[in-house]
């Protein structure tokens, strides 16, 4: 599991797209598809956080098919600033 800090202004991609990039991954590149394969791996983590009666990860939809739409930016996948995920 990667530990990661959400800063003020980030979505959950941002941060995790900000931790990658400070360990040197490039990711220029990178294509939706493979940012709705990174979310399925959180919705995992959230589903399993909340079975376990856990911290949730993120509030609001969380439909990685969705992701691509600035439209959802704002209600989906919403996590708050200082949150370590």
């Amino acid at each position: 599991m990667v530990n990661f800090n959400v800063n003020q202004g980030q979505g959950i991609t941002q941060a995790i797209k900000a931790k990658l990039q400070g360990e040197g991954a490039d990711l220029k590149n990178t294509d939706l598809k493979a940012w709705q394969d990174v979310m399925d791996i959180v919705n995992e983590q959230q589903a399993k956080n909340t079975a376990a009666n856990g911290p949730s990860i993120f509030t609001g939809a969380g439909k990685n098919t969705e992701i691509g739409s600035r439209e959802n930016w704002k209600t989906d996948y919403k996590v708050t600033a200082g949150q370590e995920i």
